[in-house]
Formats: C-alpha cells, structure tokens, sequence
C-alpha cells in the first residue's frame, strides 16, 4: 500500500509541474505567491524618479571626430562619459548601433 502512495506523490508533483499554473503554487498549496512586475510597472517607476530614458537603434554610416554618424545624416556627439562597447562582427558591412540616452544624453553606444 506505501508503494502506491509514494507512487500517487510522484504522480501528482511531475502533474503539478506541466499545469498551467505554476509548479510553485502546485507544490506549496496554491499559498499566494508575489507576482512579477509588469515592464510597464517599472517604466511608470523609472519616470517617477525623473529620469527618461530613450533607446535609438541607427544603421551606422562611420564614426569620426568623437561622434557616431547615422546613415540618415544625424550625429550624436560622444563623450567621455560615453559607454561605447563594441560588439561587431569583424568585416561585417552594415553595422547596426543601440544608442541608449537618459535626459537627452548619450551615456552608452553598443555596435552590433
């Protein structure tokens, strides 16, 4: 009979782990369990603390004079504070750039 009921448990918790609810609530009796924020949460977080942020992704057309040129003709100056991370592919032709801006300044460039 023990044998059953162990099998029974084995049964129910490889269940519980394929239900559309979590295997955490499964497991621990459907308790209440903290949820994760929403982005939108964090966002409405974010601009609460005056901070905006904005993320331009531009094809790159060259990079020269401390700033980095879009194919479209724009410039956005690079400074010293300036993350840049480089992360192209050696002899690829088109490279794509991840500018990443808070209260209107450029503070990362990533090259892809």
């Amino acid at each position: 009979m023990p044998r059953f009921i162990t099998i029974g448990i084995v049964i129910l918790f490889i269940a519980a782990l394929f239900s559309p609810c979590s295997a955490m609530q499964a497991v621990s009796g459907g308790q209440a369990t903290q949820k994760d924020k929403s982005a939108a949460t964090s966002l409405n977080t974010s601009s609460q603390s005056s901070v905006q942020r904005e993320v331009v992704n531009i094809v790159v057309d060259r990079i020269e004079d401390g700033a980095i040129y879009s194919k479209e003709g724009k410039k956005y100056q690079i400074t010293s504070s300036t993350k840049v991370v480089n992360n192209s592919k050696t002899g690829s032709k088109v490279k794509i750039a991840e500018l990443d801006f808070e209260n209107g300044n450029l503070v990362a460039v990533i090259i892809k």
